[in-house]
């Protein structure tokens, strides 16, 4: 299922055992007026390296999965395709498109609905 983003979205980076993680930041606004931030898992391909909050504008990705050690299916989004977004740099970074023409495309403002 293809995802697209509408606005740029910042990236955070976690390391464990050698290992490197990213997650993307989300906020949704409650009906008070307030807003709820939350994170998702997402995966680049092997040869992107991002540094902690990286602004991006994600132009290829989609819902992927894992299954962990307990037997539980766990979601994230791939981002093959992807803008830098900095005041002061801005890179374009093209990688290879290995998706099917036939995928559906969601709205990720629609994400939350099918995650709750």
């Amino acid at each position: 299922m293809n995802v697209e983003f509408k606005r740029p979205i910042m990236i955070f980076r976690n390391e464990y055992n050698d290992n490197v993680f990213y997650k993307l930041g989300m906020s949704k606004r409650l009906q008070d007026d307030t807003f709820e931030n939350g994170y998702m898992d997402c995966q680049f391909k092997k040869t992107v390296e991002l540094n902690n909050k990286t602004k991006i504008q994600p132009i290829k990705s989609w819902i992927s999965f894992y299954i962990n050690k307990d037997g539980r299916t766990v979601p994230y989004i791939f981002i093959s395709e992807f803008e830098i977004i900095d005041d002061d740099y801005y890179e374009e970074v093209e990688l290879e498109d290995i998706l099917p023409d036939e995928q559906e495309t969601i709205n990720i403002d629609d994400l939350d609905d099918v995650l709750e």
